[in-house]
């Protein structure tokens, strides 16, 4: 992504560039990464660690996009399946009320709604703003269980039961 000084300037100047009514520019393309939409080009940094700027060396390639990442929710399931390269499918799960929770006791898996995140090793924050990523501890009806799967990119949460209630 930009660093955060050319990202300023492009905005700061972009009303001068482009026409914002039309939505069209690269403030058109900023604006769609911000917002978590579009494509992001994970290619070499413009500024090498000293700070000096380094020129491109060729155009980008198309297999060096990206998409940002989607933080699954709890609440109504809401998904969108994206074509990625190969042809092949991703399902990107955007909220998700229910989990396939796997209780080794019983050998069996059993679908049970998700009342929240407990905790997540992923990141601090995701816990309290009840972010399912794998390796959550989740609190089902059926108690603590770990997920086991990556859900932004399946369309579905497996967890295996830690816990009983």
């Amino acid at each position: 992504m930009y660093n955060f000084h050319v990202y300023s300037l492009i905005l700061a100047n972009a009303h001068q560039i482009f026409n914002f009514s039309q939505g069209k520019g690269i403030y058109a393309e900023i604006k769609k990464v911000a917002e978590g939409e579009g494509m992001v080009w994970q290619g070499r940094s413009r500024r090498s660690y000293t700070g000096k700027l380094l020129r491109p060396h060729r155009k980008k390639r198309k297999y060096e996009l990206g998409r940002p990442q989607v933080e699954t929710l709890i609440g109504e399931r809401k998904a969108k399946r994206i074509r990625v390269r190969g042809g092949g499918y991703k399902i990107k799960l955007f909220s998700e009320k229910y989990a396939n929770v796997y209780d080794p006791n019983q050998k069996k898996v059993v679908k049970v709604e998700i009342k929240s995140v407990l905790e997540n090793p992923a990141h601090v924050h995701y816990a309290r703003r009840n972010v399912i990523t794998k390796g959550a501890i989740i609190l089902t009806e059926l108690g603590k269980a770990r997920v086991t799967n990556r859900p932004s990119q399946e369309g579905v949460v497996n967890a295996v039961l830690i816990e009983p209630s």
